[in-house]
């Protein structure tokens, strides 16, 4: 997804906390809280017990799981860590979250995602430049790349034609895949290694075409994966060339395809959404390197999340039989059935996404549980924050950063009820009450639920818990892509597959490996299954009609 990505102004930060903070005593109990520290009225902060580089060394650490104890310990809705010079306003509640949105013009992500995207994919100081230009020269006569890029991002991948070209097209890609798996018999897989492997190559050529570098030469998908998994540290490290080398080899063999992908025909072959973002990019006639780099961008923002996160919503389906069976039921009824020859099928598209509320529901709370890194934005006026159920108001300094916590409202139990840490997709689906004759009927009755983000059964408050997506004016432009691919994943491989563990007598959910800044949580050991194909789906194709 295109997240705020993390302020490049702590990069000599990383250098300070790994040379000095190493060396320091850590304090015994990580979210220890000196007493509170008011300065005017700026939210409480919270002191660290080593001074200076304390906060960031924990964070780096331990990751969003620091916040969140630093939270539970204050109960603060805001609250200030101080970290070198520089303060960092923490919002840990749903209420300040709205709060937040509402001073959108002043509480902005623009700065921080070009600085970190720019260390990250080695943008041109051009691009840099011509991003920002609303911010750094308002009244200029060339737009702002960002200005012009986003709502081409945004209409282009709307639920519609466009993103349906993506869906048939990944359907195909995909169902390659699945038609080879198990077709002579079980077949043991690590589900982790297949499904990042074959998401990977089928969202690559759904998005830029059969010419894209994953197609062309599937070695690079371990270059970019090399990147995602050291994103951060490309970001911060300095000497990146000597301390990260595998990272770095890596992202120059990446960004050197993506390059050559600019210079050829690849374009032409790709989808809509893809040709609508470089008929902007246009006019600012940039380099082959130059649209290599910003490829190389939305490539890792738009995948980079998506295929964790359709890991976890398998796991978590598969490890739960009733679960598995009524999401079945719902996917059976999308499957189209087969042609005259009895093998060639495919998915519906428009029922998947619209009448299978159990596996919507499944993939949101899987967002909850494993979108947890946070979200950066500056603050560039000084701004008045209101609580108003606390009967607080907050000064926030211009110059200063915002960091909404994730961590802290998906972990919210007055949000999401005491049982925060198990996986419950029961919070997603209308609730169910008994009527005077004694029968059950859905709480509300059932309506379009089209935006992943915004659960049409959750109150404004609810709705402001839930950030995967990230919140308010700073959506996600990639989110309805993002459900369009994992649905059908999940689809097809449910609807295709039985499967038993591997090492014991049930699918045990792998333990979780924190994110720092970037994307959702990844597996810290694979899952090992067998996998047998589905009666009545022995011989069965998909995509071929798709």
């Amino acid at each position: 997804m295109l997240v705020e990505q993390v302020p490049l102004s702590a990069w000599v930060l990383v250098a300070v906390v790994f040379l000095v903070a190493s060396r320091l005593q850590r304090p015994k109990k990580s979210t220890d809280i000196l007493p509170k520290v008011r300065a005017e009225d700026e939210p409480r902060c919270l002191n660290s017990q080593v001074p200076l580089v304390g906060h960031a060394y924990n964070y780096l650490s331990q990751g969003p799981v620091y916040l969140y104890r630093l939270w539970k310990q204050s109960e603060e809705a805001i609250f200030t860590l101080k970290v070198l010079n520089k303060s960092i306003y923490v919002f840990a509640d749903p209420e300040a979250l709205q709060a937040a949105e509402k001073h959108y013009k002043t509480i902005i992500n623009d700065e921080l995602f070009v600085e970190g995207t720019s260390q990250l994919f080695l943008w041109s100081k051009r691009q840099q430049a011509i991003a920002l230009i609303h911010l750094r020269d308002p009244h200029s006569a060339v737009p702002s790349l960002l200005k012009t890029v986003r709502p081409a991002l945004r209409d282009s991948l709307r639920p519609g034609a466009n993103l349906d070209e993506i869906g048939f097209r990944y359907q195909k890609e995909f169902g390659r895949h699945v038609n080879g798996l198990a077709a002579s018999g079980p077949e043991n897989i690590m589900l982790w290694d297949w499904i990042r492997t074959t998401m990977t190559l089928g969202a690559g050529l759904a998005t830029f075409g059969p010419k894209h570098p994953f197609v062309v030469n599937p070695s690079l998908q371990a270059d970019f994966w090399a990147v995602e998994k050291e994103n951060l540290k490309l970001i911060f490290y300095p000497f990146a060339s000597l301390v990260l080398r595998k990272g770095f080899k890596a992202r120059q063999r990446v960004l050197r395809a993506m390059s050559d992908y600019a210079s050829s025909d690849g374009r032409e072959h790709a989808s809509a959404f893809v040709k609508a973002y470089h008929k902007v990019l246009e006019q600012y006639k940039l380099t082959d390197e130059e649209l290599g780099s910003f490829d190389a961008t939305v490539l890792t923002a738009f995948i980079g999340s998506l295929i964790p996160l359709g890991f976890w919503v398998i796991c978590f389906i598969l490890a739960k039989p009733e679960l598995m069976n009524a999401v079945r039921e719902e996917v059976d009824r999308c499957v189209v059935a087969p042609d005259s020859t009895g093998s060639s099928t495919s998915v519906d598209m428009d029922k998947l996404r619209n009448n299978c509320p159990t596996l919507l529901a499944s993939l949101r709370e899987a967002g909850r549980i494993a979108m947890q890194a946070p979200l950066f934005r500056t603050v560039t006026e000084d701004t008045r924050i209101a609580i108003p159920s606390r009967g607080e108001t907050h000064l926030l300094k211009k110059g200063s950063l915002a960091m909404i916590a994730v961590s802290c409202v998906h972990g919210n139990e007055k949000v999401w009820g005491d049982d925060i840490r198990s996986f419950d997709e029961k919070r997603f689906l209308p609730r169910k009450t008994s009527s005077s004759d004694g029968t059950n009927s859905d709480e509300q009755s059932a309506k379009a639920d089209p935006d992943i983000a915004r659960p049409v059964l959750l109150d404004s408050f609810t709705k402001s818990a839930f950030s995967p997506f990230a919140t308010g004016v700073h959506l996600c432009p990639g989110r309805h892509y993002a459900q369009t691919v994992i649905m059908t994943t999940v689809a097809m491989f449910i609807a295709s597959f039985d499967v038993t563990p591997l090492d014991s007598d049930k699918i045990v959910i792998p333990p979780m490996k924190p994110e720092l800044g970037l994307g959702a949580g990844k597996p810290i050991n694979d899952v090992g299954l067998t996998v047998r194909r589905r009666s009545g789906f022995e011989g069965v194709q998909w995509g071929l009609d798709a």
